[in-house]
């Protein structure tokens, strides 16, 4: 069944992006496969099972979180929200983005928290949740696994995603799990490395949304039009 996210993209002539594109060996966009950047000291690594999870779900930031269409609400009403949105949302600038460690993952995140990308990940919670079918329990219970807080439980339950509002934390998934301390460590030292050398560690630029499609669950999601703020 087909499911749609709300998410930020950065700009797609920005060293970031394209940057973010290429280590997971795909364009967003257009589908095509992309060469890998390599890095330093870490050849025979298997990227393909390294960056799995983050290649079918596309260089992305989560605002709100892959939902199926609930009962009543049609694609044009999803787009026509998503124009709404925008028309009231004002681009910004966050000082410091570079790939870090994030638990057992390794992602680009934002070295010094912004109140406006906050804001702006709670407000697309808030906007879009009317077209979020309901949760299976299936889909609960793999949320559970990694083990909840009370608020999470509470967001999970409420939103149907445990890191929202005070929980959201900007990131942009660029690994899979890495249990092994030592690889992850290594991982983001070679990732640093390489997307300081194309110049996509630094400011960000946050001037719109995107809308995400995935046709199947056995499909990878593709970028499928981008929402430039108005405000």
């Amino acid at each position: 069944m087909t499911r749609y996210a709300i998410y930020f993209a950065p700009n797609r002539e920005s060293p970031l992006w394209r940057f973010g594109n290429a280590w997971l060996g795909r364009d967003v966009e257009t589908g095509e496969p992309l060469i890998r950047p390599s890095l330093s000291g870490l050849s025979g690594l298997n990227l393909d099972e390294l960056t799995a999870s983050p290649r079918l779900y596309g260089f992305h930031a989560t605002l709100k979180p892959p939902f199926r269409l609930s009962e009543g609400c049609s694609f044009a009403d999803l787009i026509r929200t998503c124009e709404d949105f925008v028309s009231t949302q004002k681009s910004f600038n966050c000082p410091m983005v570079a790939p870090a460690e994030l638990g057992n993952f390794v992602a680009f995140k934002l070295l010094v928290q912004s109140k406006s990308m906050i804001e702006l990940a709670a407000n697309a919670v808030e906007v879009f949740e009317p077209f979020r079918a309901p949760q299976t329990e299936k889909e609960l219970a793999k949320r559970r696994v990694a083990g909840l807080t009370g608020r999470q439980e509470e967001n999970l339950l409420r939103w149907g995603y445990p890191y929202v509002m005070e929980d959201f934390r900007f990131h942009m998934t660029l690994t899979s799990a890495i249990a092994a301390d030592g690889l992850r460590s290594k991982l983001t030292a070679g990732l640093i490395s390489a997307a300081e050398a194309a110049g996509a560690v630094g400011p960000m630029e946050v001037s719109g949304v995107s809308l995400y499609e995935q046709v199947g669950s056995d499909q990878p999601f593709r970028l499928i039009r981008r929402f430039p703020f108005k405000g």
